[in-house]
């Protein structure tokens, strides 16, 4: 005669719902992060053909409560072909390697500047732009303002002994670089800052199509898994309930 299984399975319920709890918020957080890069995409495209705007105008729009996302912007930036950089870790086509940061300082306004990405350079290459902090040389610069993703859970730390950074991080970049009052937006630059140097070369960000539109397979995914998970814990559930029967 079998025993009664009385005793129900609470360790196995407790561990299902959390995970099926995890598997569902990260399919409705793909599904909210494709709507927001949906609309971002949307505004992307509207503004991609829009004349460039001087960045000072751009910055007091920005002060002002205006949205200067994806806003194309041009600058004269004194110094920025000489001016000390923060690293950011990058893949481009593939290659990994390093972008550039810079700040770019505006005389007046709310803001004291912005950070400009001034390109990506090859992993395989050691050699930098030269700095020199006195240089005013007025360097032109060409591109479209951005805002950052902000570091999320799986970024790496940085460590504060390196130049190295994994996010945009605008108010630890601008601290390095003595940029006072940063502009929440970077400037993604599509002109270079060192034309005689080829190893820095431009990378504007792309709209990242083909990404978004993986957003919505990726929530599929984890709801596909949550239902799964379901299944087999409806099963586990019933195998338990006829065993405490019998």
């Amino acid at each position: 005669m079998s025993t009664p299984r009385t005793r129900f399975p609470w360790g196995l319920t407790i561990a299902a719902a959390i995970v099926f709890a995890i598997c569902c918020g990260l399919g409705v957080w793909q599904l909210q992060r494709k709507a927001e890069k949906t609309r971002d995409l949307a505004r992307l495209a509207s503004l991609s053909h829009a004349p460039a705007s001087p960045l000072v105008d751009a910055l007091a729009a920005l002060a002002a409560g205006h949205d200067e996302t994806f806003v194309h912007v041009t600058a004269i930036c004194a110094g920025l072909d000489k001016a000390p950089f923060a690293e950011l870790y990058a893949v481009v086509d593939g290659r990994p390697g390093v972008r550039l940061i810079s700040a770019c300082r505006v005389a007046d306004g709310r803001y004291g500047g912005v950070l400009v990405d001034r390109g990506f350079i090859d992993d395989t290459i050691k050699t930098r732009p030269p700095v020199d902090k006195a240089s005013i040389d007025p360097t032109p610069v060409s591109g479209v303002l951005r805002r950052p993703s902000p570091r999320n859970a799986f970024t790496p730390k940085r460590v504060s002994t390196q130049p190295l950074w994994f996010w945009r991080d605008v108010p630890g970049m601008s601290r390095v670089l003595d940029l006072n009052k940063p502009a929440p937006l970077m400037l993604i630059s599509e002109t270079a800052s060192n034309p005689d140097q080829s190893e820095l070369r431009p990378a504007p960000l792309s709209g990242d199509e083909g990404a978004n539109s993986r957003k919505g397979e990726y929530a599929l995914t984890w709801f596909g898994l949550a239902l799964v998970l379901a299944c087999f814990y409806a099963a586990m559930l019933t195998k338990w309930l006829r065993g405490a029967r019998t």
